[in-house]
């Protein structure tokens, strides 16, 4: 496939001469103290299918960086007009993975095409394509500044496969797992360990019903979040591995719960036992603004008389 680019943005360059990835003078580089997201601040649309992946600008953070399943991979302005600034297009399937060098000038993408591509940020162009024949899941690389070339892919055939970027070629392949491969962390500030990682029995983030599907930190360590399949997003404290809401805060809570009828959002409500009374929506006062959002479930349609709190503490949820 020939690989093309399309810019969206005004100017390449400007007026100083800067490239259009350069931060904006006055972003902050560090994350000090991260916060919980308490409102939707902004929705980027341009992707024809679902997105599989999206990574920040290193460092700055002040562009996202997005794959699809449409086939290309997107970069987006964060801290300014929210617009699309160029589009990539290189893969004959879905994109699957990306991944920045630590000096965000390049980009890895993987593809179900089989194909992993390495990407000069700013223009556009295709430096390098790595296949073994398989298709590549998860790609990363070395973190280490002076390993930067070494290229980490997971393959559809349960093998990790390790490149040398600057000679191209496989210069390792870890094939001892029996399933596939989900994700590549480098741990322990890059750091070799003899030591084997033991499970820490008091660190349980319970929360989810359905299968969750990626585990992060905030920047500062504060944080755990995860997503899961019913398309929310988790909170927990690190300390107290207890997950966070609206920190009792009444006027939070309105915000996000208004955020989400913005977008369409209703919700189907059925009866409950609490404190051994079935209540059911009409029983509960809630406020005036969202009340259009709830849609009640007739008692006859359906009653179960035990709270959902009830179920996860049987199943140790709580």
């Amino acid at each position: 496939m020939v690989e093309k680019r399309t810019f969206h943005g005004k100017e390449e360059k400007d007026y100083q001469g800067r490239f259009w990835i350069a931060p904006p003078k006055d972003a902050k580089a560090a994350n000090d103290h991260c916060f919980i997201p308490k409102r939707l601040v902004h929705t980027w649309s341009g992707h024809t299918k679902g997105v599989s992946a999206i990574r920040f600008f290193p460092k700055h953070g002040h562009l996202i960086l997005s794959a699809g399943m449409d086939t290309k991979v997107k970069i987006w302005d964060v801290y300014n007009s929210g617009k699309c600034m160029r589009t990539y297009m290189g893969h004959t399937k879905a994109v699957w993975d990306i991944w920045f060098s630590n000096d965000r000038s390049k980009f890895l993408t993987t593809g179900y095409d089989k194909r992993i591509k390495y990407w000069d940020t700013e223009t556009g162009q295709v430096i390098q394509m790595f296949s073994t024949g398989k298709i590549p899941y998860v790609v990363r690389l070395n973190p280490g500044e002076d390993k930067q070339n070494v290229l980490l892919a997971d393959m559809s055939d349960k093998k990790i496969v390790q490149w040398d970027i600057n000679s191209g070629q496989i210069t390792q392949e870890y094939n001892q797992h029996l399933g596939t491969v989900n994700t590549i962390t480098f741990v322990d500030n890059n750091r070799s360990t003899r030591e084997r990682f033991q499970l820490n029995k008091k660190k349980r983030f319970a929360g989810h019903i359905v299968a969750g599907y990626g585990v992060n930190f905030s920047p500062d360590g504060r944080f755990v979040l995860s997503g899961d399949g019913e398309g929310r997003c988790w909170f927990w404290d690190w300390k107290s591995c207890k997950p966070k809401y609206y920190g009792n805060d009444y006027g939070k809570m309105l915000e996000i719960l208004l955020g989400c009828k913005n977008t369409g959002c209703t919700f189907l409500v059925g009866g409950r036992n609490v404190n051994g009374t079935f209540k059911v929506l009409e029983d509960f006062d809630i406020p005036a603004e969202l009340k259009d959002m709830f849609v009640p479930i007739p008692v006859e349609k359906f009653r179960m008389d035990i709270s959902s709190t009830e179920i996860r503490k049987t199943q140790g949820l709580l």
